[in-house]
């Protein structure tokens, strides 16, 4: 059923006569054959359609670039607004329209490539346990305020941009939507943040390597780290898992392309572990060439271009300015920590799990976390830490695997370099609690110990959100 199919605001209900075909037909010129292909395959029940939309991002490549043609493209784009559910089109209800709201696409009139800036559930596209990360944004649909979870998504334009562009896009307006120190940037203007183009012109897009997408974020007081695998081997994707799991996306390079890295698929069943990274089975990306939440893993059938896990060579990490420890330095330290415990007979549990989080947010997990073991609680709760801290949990495989809960951690300051501390800021073990009291207090290092519960209790979880 179609309702207002002449209006500014229109309305496609899913039935046995109109579909998505309905919804094409109210759009014409803004979609080729294989847009529409994409889009087909998003099942929803109902579309709500805004034909006169002004897209920020689109009148940033508009009035910047597009207008300076002599033949423009329109200056208005079209929003679509998807429904996992049906909704009373003439009775607006904030609470079941929220309920079934499953995000928006904006088509530009940038033939081929049209799918402007978009914000979908995952819900529509996951069909199995995976872990991303998401932020949220408010959205005004037919006067009714709604919000939608998910990550931002966008196609090149081939024109004013190319791959790299809207793969930085897509990581910086995540960071965007969900910090609010980081501003937002547009399509257009992440170009000319790039100083230097040896490809040849600016504009049209040529396209940017790994270094100049560093560049680029260094620029906006983001401190990248370029990791490629010709340097770290076998650990590279160890690292590449890491930062997904400490909740950062990532540039992933491959041959002559660039997705972003949205989340990882781990298969928590597998045997014979050591630490969470075993259980690493692929990415979840966003590839502006298809649709959002694809997924790349060893196997090419998996993914909609059949590209594989192992054709990755390069990442590029965003991190902020104050973290100074990387994941590998952290790793390290570890490693070099745990003998000398092991030296004093102390047991330490053998699988680990690594990830950087702010100490703010581990604080508040603490209450809950920790309820079964009051000293610990209350150590966490009233103990300084820094903006941000590297945690590696200690449990052992089927407590995780099974139970996600872990029996301690090892905590050190990200904000410090590799040289400042030999043990970090607290080690919690089965049994004793030991932390550095000097740095609490911005003082020379003062280990104390206190003797504590020995209990599991749940791993830390705030960075990412399980989908299924």
């Amino acid at each position: 059923m179609i309702r207002d199919e002449n209006n500014v605001i229109s309305f496609v209900e899913f039935d046995k006569t109109d579909n998505w075909e309905s919804v094409f037909r109210i759009c014409p010129g803004y979609l080729t054959e294989y847009a529409k292909e994409r889009i087909r395959g998003i099942n929803v029940k109902c579309v709500l359609i805004e034909t006169q939309y002004i897209d920020k991002d689109y009148r940033n490549t508009y009035s910047k670039f597009h207008s300076k043609k002599f033949v423009t493209p329109k200056e208005r784009c079209i929003r679509l607004h998807l429904f996992s559910n049906l909704i009373d089109f003439e009775n607006p209800d904030s609470l079941i329209w929220q309920e079934h709201y499953s995000g928006y696409i904006i088509l530009r009139p940038t033939l081929p490539n049209s799918i402007g800036r978009t914000l979908l559930s995952p819900e529509l596209f996951i069909n199995e346990k995976c872990y991303l990360c998401l932020c949220t944004e408010n959205v005004m649909v037919n006067g009714i305020d709604m919000e939608i979870e998910g990550f931002p998504f966008i196609s090149q334009d081939t024109d004013a941009t190319v791959c790299a562009q809207s793969s930085l896009w897509m990581l910086l307006r995540f960071f965007s939507n969900r910090y609010r120190w980081y501003k937002e940037i547009y399509p257009f203007d992440l170009t000319c943040l790039v100083k230097a183009h040896p490809q040849g012109r600016s504009f049209p897009g040529a396209g940017l390597t790994m270094v100049q997408m560093a560049d680029a974020l260094r620029d906006l007081s983001i401190a990248p780290l370029l990791y490629c695998k010709n340097q770290y081997g076998k650990d590279f994707f160890k690292y590449v898992y890491n930062y997904i799991e400490s909740g950062f996306p990532l540039l992933l390079g491959l041959p002559e392309h660039v997705v972003v890295g949205i989340g990882h698929i781990s298969d928590l069943t597998l045997t014979g572990s050591t630490s969470s990274y075993d259980f690493f089975q692929g990415i979840v990306i966003n590839d502006d060439n298809g649709l959002p939440y694809a997924k790349i893993t060893a196997n090419k059938m998996d993914n909609p271009f059949n590209l594989t896990i192992d054709q990755i060579d390069s990442f590029l990490v965003s991190l902020p300015e104050k973290v100074l420890l990387s994941a590998e330095q952290f790793e390290e330290l570890v490693q070099e920590l745990i003998p000398l415990f092991k030296k004093k007979g102390i047991v330490i549990p053998g699988f680990k799990r690594i990830f950087l989080t702010t100490g703010r947010s581990f604080k508040k997990k603490a209450l809950k976390r920790y309820r079964d073991i009051p000293e610990v609680q209350k150590f966490y709760l009233k103990i300084p830490l820094p903006h941000f801290i590297w945690v590696c949990e200690l449990s052992e495989p089927e407590l995780y695997s099974k139970h996600l809960k872990c029996v301690g951690e090892i905590i050190w300051d990200a904000t410090s370099n590799v040289f400042d501390s030999q043990f970090g800021l607290v080690i919690h073990l089965p049994e004793i609690l030991i932390f550095n009291q000097g740095a609490a207090i911005n003082s020379e290092a003062d280990y104390c110990q206190i003797p504590v519960g020995n209990i599991p209790y749940s791993i830390y979880n705030n960075n990412l959100k399980e989908i299924i």
